[in-house]
């Protein structure tokens, strides 16, 4: 059954399909037209029954104005045109990427406005090649991009790296899964939709009930219905991907039960039909430690991406085992897959991966491709050790374009292996026999090609002798002790003193660290004015059965070789002896001993590795970002006036990153990454001191850190540089282990965490911090800088229930006596005001004793308080305005007047607007700029701008964010001759947006129009066919 409708002046198509009960499968065969081009369109989606609603806002002749100024979020698509080109969804915009010499960005496009983007289609694929994998033709001028329910055409400018839309949003009733683009005689090949014509379609479905489906709309009919012909069982999870190979006749799909298969289903479409009357499963690979989002087959091999954040290169034949496995993003995972065959031999192609974290990497792909870590730890060389008794220490060094190892043993003798033989250069007494240690190193000496290596050796009485292992018989004897931690800890020398800056940690279960390698170390730029730069450096140490190689700044594995774990002697040394990149360590040499051999992980001529990567876009949280603070702006002057704003996050990948912003280009820097916290990170709080700030981060396992931030702008360089100084760290669970007494008093709870977070007061010295708990207190703590501790000075457990959120006000009232209010809201939608005025009069804040009791209480919400916010703007007799939005989706504001009495203060509640729906969702997010204009946020993907007015709240402007699972909110007010404010929300991602407030004139309607007119909803009738 087919039915016409008409969009400027063009007929469109359409047929539905069910394979499966609770889904219905749409397939849409469309016939449009733009700019004179005769295209087809075929998609398949899902329908969705869901209607949203949509609110009317009245528009004053004075509005307000939301733009994006940046936006990071999950890179949700990636395709590649040809072996050059790189294309990238992050959002509703689609990036260009060049890989030629140097990989860059060169064009964005905002295409699907508040759709995001799930699928990137281009020409059909080249013969043999799978049927989501792409070859770039000289005559494809044309890209297809659809998310959600939109679908839009694009055409794409080779000479000049340029993309542009072409005709309109089609925005369809269904959500689109799969689409792709037809020229009238072409065939068809891509995930789902196989067949050269409609009449022989073969459909590949993947459903929730674990199993893969084949039918063809036109096949098997029964009553006038098609019938489902093929059913693929095995899989115990859901199919999330699926990847035809039309050479070969294989299938593979990728499941959230951690595994790939592959299936034999030979032909599909045309006269072959369905392929083989019972398909059969030729290999399950496991492999994945998460979910597999992504699936894609070439010629010669088959590759997976998955929540692990690792990208695996299968092994195509012997036992399937990982040939390579890729790994560039944090947690989060993969949510991106693209792959690109070389078209010239030996050039080989390109593999590119984007993550949640906003990230985006390319890797080289090489035929003769050998470096992997699966291959890297079963690979141990036995370099034949024949010295006299047993090696317990052993060191690389650098000898021309080769390695050389250097081997202490029981005996006291040094023996060093040089072409494949072992030679005894140095002897020790009786002292060095039974136990010694051994380090080596390396000098630049004048007037000497190569480095000079030095080697010392220690013995249990405190002696070490040093000597050249070029020349044995030049030696010296030291006396010295060292002592071992397991923790790495940054320090500065001030004034002959060390001082501890911060304190870094691997990942989770990495507790053996043995040693720090420093990364990218120019002597050109260590000079006085670059001080304050902090070099980056990477962790070596052991995680289980593993030697692990780990960077604390990017969070990830640069290396990992199975060699039975710690208590053994080991020596790693980088490619090439040089720490100036990542590539280095993950080529780098491990030697170590093991039952008495010393063993290699390769052979110890230096060799050339293949797998070359590149980072596209550098990726921040992976696991959502739960709290954002905004702690300044830089200036950088020159010809083009540059400003940056500076902000810290905490995730729920138990990190804190400080990130500067360049708010004209939009470009992101990540400063520094803090890893010192073991759960999630809720609330952030800063003060501000002119260059420097200091920060607080709270969360899980009710842990905060405190920080100096130390930031400005390099002007000899133009380099933003950030300084991190750990004050002090606190946890509930070790105040009581502190405790005399501790068996009389009940242990705090371990699994309490710190909700919201607000400073008090803050001094030269330290600070006061207000926390709201999930074990239903709220309690009051002091940083004291000096000393470097934290204390508890007040607790009180009033609400009993979950405390969501905390805020401070402080003012001088008329009679010049200052006033500090503490607000606290809690689950039960009440809101809290407690006075804090006498902490700070009191002189002995330790023996302060704090209110019972609030002196204020006000019911707001049905339920949770997420969200209190004070206007930060002094107004007039002792009056502020609050401003409070709940679980419940009510956005309140209140004004009150503070008043001294003869019993202490009290609040008069002057007046009350609330608005019931402000939101469709929990609000989380929410600022009060000024007393007249506030800017909210919510999960359901709106940051709404208000207005008070004489009569209440009234809405100025709404904005669609794609920042999904919207968690926190900052906003600011602007400085300079453009004023306006800016904002910033977080959740998936984050972005940041501007607010101007000016008169609409002609442009901005104008503008309006061409959004509403660019925008076509297409209708479908619909004919169900079940099975």
């Amino acid at each position: 059954m087919c039915v016409s409708m008409s969009i400027e002046q063009r007929d469109w198509v359409t047929k539905d399909v069910n394979p499966e009960g609770g889904f219905s499968h749409a397939v849409r065969n469309i016939l449009g037209a733009s700019q004179n081009i005769q295209l087809r369109i075929l998609c398949i989606g899902f329908e969705n029954r869901d209607t949203a609603a949509t609110v009317n806002f009245p528009m004053s002749e004075l509005a307000s104005q939301m733009e994006s100024s940046l936006l990071v979020a999950p890179v949700t698509a990636l395709q590649f045109l040809g072996e050059d080109v790189l294309l990238t969804g992050e959002g509703p915009v689609l990036s260009m990427y060049s890989l030629l010499e140097s990989p860059q960005k060169c064009s964005s496009l905002n295409v699907l406005h508040n759709y995001r983007i799930h699928g990137i289609q281009t020409h059909q694929p080249a013969q043999g090649l799978s049927v989501n994998s792409s070859v770039l033709e000289k005559s494809l001028d044309y890209i297809i991009v659809f998310g959600g329910k939109a679908v839009r055409l694009v055409s794409f400018d080779s000479g000049g790296r340029s993309l542009k839309l072409l005709g309109p949003l089609m925005e369809l009733q269904d959500w689109v899964l799969d689409i792709h683009l037809l020229k009238e005689t072409c065939l068809l090949y891509s995930a789902l939709v196989i067949g050269p014509n409609w009449d022989s379609l073969v459909l590949v479905g993947g459903t929730v009930f674990n199993q893969l489906v084949l039918w063809r709309p036109n096949g098997i009919k029964l009553d006038g219905q098609s019938q489902v012909e093929r059913r693929l069982l095995g899989h115990s999870g859901v199919i999330f991907s699926l990847c035809y190979l039309r050479k070969s006749g294989w299938l593979a799909s990728a499941s959230d039960d951690r595994s790939v298969r592959l299936w034999s289903v030979g032909t599909l479409g045309g006269e072959a039909g369905c392929g083989e009357e019972s398909p059969a499963c030729l290999r399950v690979l496991y492999g994945h430690q998460a979910r597999v989002f992504c699936v894609k087959l070439t010629p010669n091999r088959v590759f997976s991406a998955g929540e692990d954040g690792a990208c695996l290169l299968w092994n195509w034949g012997g036992e399937g085992k990982v040939e390579c496995r890729y790994r560039g993003h944090g947690s989060g995972g993969v949510r991106a897959l693209a792959v690109c065959e070389g078209s010239l031999p030996g050039k080989g192609g390109w593999v590119a991966t984007g993550g949640a974290d906003g990230g985006v990497r390319v890797w080289r792909l090489a035929d003769t491709q050998k470096n992997n870590e699966e291959n890297l730890a079963g690979t141990q060389l036995d370099l034949g050790f024949k010295g006299q008794g047993s090696p317990k220490m052993v060191r690389l060094l650098a000898e021309g374009s080769h390695n050389a190892a250097l081997v202490c043993t029981d005996q006291g003798e040094v023996c060093l292996c040089k072409d494949d033989k072992w030679n005894v250069i140095w002897k020790g007494g009786a002292e060095y026999q039974s136990y010694c240690v051994m380090e080596i190193t390396s000098v630049e000496v004048q007037n000497k090609d190569g480095p000079v290596w030095v080697c010392a050796v220690g013995n249990l009485k405190g002696g070490v002798e040093v000597f050249l292992i070029d020349q044995p018989e030049v030696r010296v004897l030291l006396r010295a002790g060292e002592g071992r931690d397991g923790a790495v800890r940054v320090l500065t020398i001030e004034e002959n003193i060390l001082k501890l800056r911060r304190v870094q940690r691997a990942c989770r279960g990495m507790d053996w660290l043995e040693k720090i390698l420093f990364l990218g170390l120019d002597q050109n730029i260590l000079k006085e004015e670059r001080s304050i730069t902090e070099p980056r450096f990477v962790m070596v140490g052991f995680h289980s059965v593993h030697f692990v190689v780990w960077d604390p700044w990017r969070q990830e594995k640069l290396l990992s070789v199975a060699c039975g774990g710690g208590h053994r002697s080991w020596a790693f040394r980088c490619q090439q002896h040089s720490h100036t990149d990542h590539q280095s360590f993950e080529e780098g040499t491990l030697v170590f001993i093991k039952h008495g051999a010393v063993l290699a992980s390769r052979p110890l001529p230096s060799t050339e590795a293949n797998v070359k990567g590149h980072t596209l876009k550098e990726g921040l949280h992976g696991r959502g970002i739960n709290c954002i603070c905004h702690l300044g702006s830089l200036t950088k002057s020159g010809e083009l006036l540059e400003v940056w704003e500076v902000f810290v996050t905490g995730g729920e990948d138990t990190t804190s990153s400080v990130l500067a912003i360049n708010t004209q280009t939009g470009t992101v820097k990540v400063l520094t990454v803090l890893t010192d916290h073991i759960s999630s990170i809720r609330a952030l709080a800063a003060t501000r001191r002119e260059e420097r700030k200091d920060a607080v981060d709270a969360g899980g396992r009710a842990q905060l850190q405190c920080y100096q931030l130390l930031i400005c702008m390099d002007k000899q360089h133009g380099e933003i540089i950030c300084q991190i100084t750990q004050i002090a760290g606190h946890r509930l669970d070790e105040q009581w282990e502190r405790k005399r007494n501790r068996h009389k008093t009940v242990k705090m709870d371990p699994e309490t965490r710190y909700m919201s977070m607000a400073v008090i007061d803050h001094g030269f010295d330290g600070a006061l911090l207000a926390f709201g708990c999930s074990d239903g207190a709220v309690r009051l703590l002091s940083v004291v800088e000096s000393s470097r501790s934290v204390d508890i000075l007040w607790e009180c457990f009033y609400h009993q229930r979950c405390v969501l959120s905390v805020a401070t006000y402080a003012q001088e009232d008329t009679q010049g006596d200052n006033v500090l209010l503490l607000l606290s809201g809690a689950t039960d939608g009440c809101v809290s005001v407690w006075d804090l005025t006498a902490v700070l009069n009191s002189k002995a804040r330790g023996s302060w004793q704090g209110p019972v009791a609030p002196f204020y209480s006000l019911r707001l919400h049905q339920s949770g308080v997420n969200s209190l916010s004070l206007s930060t703007k002094k107004e007039i007799g002792n009056v502020f305005s609050l401003a409070s939005g709940g679980d419940d989706g009510q956005l309140s504001l209140l004004r009150f007047k503070i008043e001294q009495g003869s019993e202490g203060l009290t609040l008069h509640l002057l007046s009350r607007w609330t608005i019931p729906l402000a939101h469709s969702s929990p609000l989380t997010g929410l600022c009060l700029l000024s007393p007249t204009l506030l800017v909210s946020t919510s999960p359901d993907q709106r940051i709404c701008l208000w207005g008070v007015r004489n009569d209440g709240l009234c809405a100025l402007k709404v904005y669609f964010t794609h920042i999904a699972d919207a968690a926190g909110l900052s906003a600011w007010l602007g400085a300079g001759n453009e004023g306006g404010a800016w904002g910033i929300v977080c959740g998936q991602g984050l972005e940041l947006f501007r607010l101007m407030e000016r008169e609409m004139d002609e442009s901005v309607h104008s503008i309006n129009r061409i959004e509403e007119e660019e925008r076509k909803k297409v209708v479908f009738s619909k004919t169900l066919i079940k099975h």
